[in-house]
């Protein structure tokens, strides 16, 4: 990893993201605490590489991150991107991430997938409803999905 940073840092970046996702092995709900310690470790780490060389850290998480793991992103200060992925309302996705938003302090973001959107009026009106609660920062998984908005 410090290697694949180096190169970014000696490439120009200004930053570094990182979209590390445990919870997608076979053995993750087996294995969650090793997994999130291991996530500890390692964004804790990339933060003070990142620190060192002038660069930013931003990380990609679920919205049923432990909680560990998230305090130590509020901890340590580090952008982070909820993947809010999924059908589910936008009501059960401010619940889910409730606890996770208020360790970050208004450090995070909101990950859309495009493909949970039947066109870009849904888009809008799901991220107008965050705006009123106080999610104000979007991003969004594979943009170039939008070109199916044009039917």
């Amino acid at each position: 990893l410090e290697k694949v940073m180096l190169t970014g840092k000696n490439l120009g970046f200004k930053g570094i993201h990182l979209d590390i996702e445990p919870h997608t092995f076979d053995d993750y709900e087996d294995q969650t605490a090793k997994y999130s310690e291991i996530q500890v470790n390692l964004f804790r780490e990339a933060k003070k590489w990142c620190d060192a060389h002038g660069m930013d850290l931003s990380v990609s998480v679920p919205m049923y991150l432990p909680i560990k793991v998230a305090r130590t992103l509020g901890r340590n200060n580090i952008t982070t991107h909820i993947m809010a992925y999924g059908n589910s309302s936008v009501n059960f996705k401010l619940e889910q991430t409730q606890k996770m938003r208020k360790i970050l302090k208004k450090n995070d973001r909101w990950a859309f997938e495009i493909d949970d959107f039947s066109d870009y009026q849904s888009l809008k009106e799901t991220e107008n409803e965050l705006i009123k609660r106080g999610i104000t920062e979007f991003t969004y998984h594979d943009v170039a999905q939008m070109d199916g908005f044009k039917k």
